[in-house]
């Protein structure tokens, strides 16, 4: 079964069951475990052989009280500061909170989100704005942000400390048990959904009270946040009449469960964005669900485009560049074909998390390959790669969109997950091969894609400026 297959079964599954309406201590729970679900499914049935698998989620257990107090020993600083924060605010209003993401970037020497930075840079001075910062100690972002910002860190800790407490009624474990056999009798599957519950839904409940009681205090215009699979910051606002507002932080499409919700309400699920800033007009069909979509672009990945174009990088006819997208397969065929290659240059760019311990994870016969060169840091910005290349090849990441903008060849390896960006290859905009034969005859024969896409389709230029315009007609 294909992914495409999988997801649409799977989408038809949670409908015709209702998995939406159940409700587990008094909340809708289904869309907090949702994903997590739908990655122990695939990763133990349906998705190819991978030695960097995805963790299964029966191998997901809560750490010891033991670890968890040993840990909360680091924080108590910032539990400290968090409390003097908290009364601090007694008499401050704000007009936007953010719900910062812990992933980082340089941007003007300092280590921030590259999402979410430039929005605050940009709108300091138009809005108050207080950001909720998740991150540990080493990538705290107070001080580096013009605004107010409150380290919540010791709400994640405290959160896991608390969930053990929790009990779930005899009503709510038989509910559990009839999903855990449903998912059995579909899929073949022993799911362990309590253990899901208690790791993943359940520490979000607490988090969606805590948050609700800043929230309540502060009394923020709207909520802004970059989605990374949490639910508890959408819910909190939400229960409190509160808007939402998600800025995308990366490739999205119709057969991505975070952004596909058929045939639901915003009445019938509390759990997504009312807006959705997408970075052009492509996205907004990528999104399947009620939130209100609309294009303005991406101040981040506009301004570094302006830097590149600027340094008017040269391409390499021998160069290819080659993004890891957690395949197994793609990988074995980028290494054969450098074997049938050897006077092509192969650049294979790492995900942030394979980043430790690759050399373990990959083939060792790949690992050692003189014409294979393994990028394992961001020293050098993957925008630069893409410039330089002649090909890209990839099944699933954001960096084919980013490819396409810079003009590069790009080659949709048919893989797992490839087929959520078809609409690339039937459009004419991208290639696609199945195998490093394949490759090797494209790159030969120095094929091209049919047509090239609109920049301006893909990534919407003056996008503070839009945001800015939308923010004042339709939010604030």
């Amino acid at each position: 079964m294909s992914s495409a297959d999988f997801i649409n079964s799977f989408f038809e599954f949670e409908q015709k069951n209702n998995l939406f309406g159940i409700k587990i201590k008094g909340c809708k729970f289904w869309d907090y475990i949702r994903w997590p679900v739908i990655e122990y499914i695939v990763s133990d049935k349906y998705k190819p052989k991978l030695s960097f698998q995805y963790h299964r989620l029966s191998a997901r257990r809560t750490k010891s009280l033991k670890e968890i107090l040993a840990g909360s020993l680091y924080f108590i600083p910032y539990a400290t500061k968090l409390i003097f924060n908290y009364f601090a605010l007694r008499n401050n209003m704000f007009d936007l909170v953010i719900f910062d993401h812990s992933n980082r970037k340089i941007i003007d020497n300092m280590r921030v989100n590259q999402i979410t930075y430039p929005f605050i840079k940009h709108f300091d001075n138009s809005f108050s704005i207080l950001v909720f910062d998740p991150s540990q100690p080493k990538d705290n972002v107070d001080g580096k942000y013009p605004c107010r910002v409150i380290n919540t860190r010791i709400f994640y800790i405290l959160a896991k400390m608390f969930v053990r407490f929790i009990r779930l009624s005899d009503e709510d474990k038989v509910k559990i048990e009839k999903l855990r056999r449903l998912i059995l009798s579909n899929y073949g599957i022993n799911c362990d959904i309590n253990q899901t519950i208690k790791d993943i839904y359940l520490p979000q409940l607490i988090l969606t009270k805590a948050f609700k009681v800043m929230l309540r205090k502060i009394k923020p215009k709207l909520v802004i946040i970059v989605y990374d699979g949490k639910k508890y910051f959408i819910q909190a606002p939400h229960d409190l009449g509160i808007p939402v507002l998600e800025l995308q932080h990366g490739a999205i499409t119709l057969l991505d469960p975070y952004y596909s919700y058929p045939d639901l309400s915003l009445q019938e699920i509390d759990t997504i964005p009312d807006y959705f800033f997408t970075f052009g007009k492509y996205w907004n069909n990528k999104v399947n669900s009620p939130s209100c979509r609309i294009d303005v672009g991406s101040p981040y990945f506009e301004q570094i485009s302006k830097d590149i174009k600027g340094r008017r990088i040269k391409r390499n006819s021998k160069n290819i560049l080659a993004v890891s997208a957690l395949d197994y397969n793609m990988a074995e065929s980028i290494s054969e074909f450098a074997e049938l290659m050897p006077d092509y240059e192969v650049y294979y760019k790492l995900r942030p998390e394979e980043y430790v311990g690759w050399k373990e994870l990959y083939p060792k016969k790949m690992t050692e390959q003189k014409n294979i060169t393994f990028i394992d840091n961001d020293k050098k910005s993957i925008f630069e790669y893409l410039c330089e290349a002649n090909y890209v090849i990839s099944t699933f990441s954001t960096a084919i969109h980013e490819a396409l903008f810079f003009g590069a060849n790009v080659i949709i390896f048919k893989g797992w997950q490839s087929e959520m960006f078809q609409d690339l290859a039937d459009d004419g905009y991208a290639l696609q091969a199945a195998s490093a034969k394949q490759i090797k005859e494209i790159v030969i024969m120095n094929k091209k894609s049919e047509k090239s896409i609109e920049s301006e389709y893909l990534y919407k230029s003056d996008s503070l400026k839009n945001m800015e315009e939308q923010l004042k007609r339709r939010m604030l």
